[in-house]
């Protein structure tokens, strides 16, 4: 859609909406494509305020995600500890290192059965 044409707001609003699911890599060379295309258009002001809009998105979304990190970890090695399952510091430290939060999840639940450490980090399971 050229720059001038009428309901450039709504296109804009449109290719907001689908950047915001894309990955960084594949969605950062559009939004400055798209901001370099319109830096002398009035539309340009618009742009600034969606792309403002997907930024903070994936700002929250990227704190939701180390919250509920956090408290996974946290809360696999706190029922560990009560289960009286012990680590060792490789594990131990994978299980820190870890930033999958569907990986802990996967570990928290298989904490709460197993009877060794090997039944919650083996990934043949």
């Amino acid at each position: 859609m050229h720059p001038s044409a009428q309901g450039i707001g709504s296109a804009l609003d449109t290719l907001s909406t689908v950047l915001r699911d894309l990955p960084d890599i594949d969605a950062n060379p559009l939004i400055a494509l798209t901001a370099q295309g319109l830096h002398t258009h009035p539309a340009g002001i618009i742009w600034k305020h969606f792309v403002s809009a997907i930024i903070l998105d994936r700002e929250r979304e990227k704190d939701r995600v180390e919250r509920i990190t956090k408290f996974r970890t946290e809360h696999l090695l706190l029922l560990l500890g009560e289960r009286g399952l012990v680590l060792s510091e490789i594990t131990r430290k994978e299980v820190a290192d870890c930033q999958d939060p569907e990986t802990l999840l996967r570990w928290l639940l298989r904490a709460v059965t197993a009877s060794t450490t090997e039944e919650i980090f083996d990934e043949d399971e």
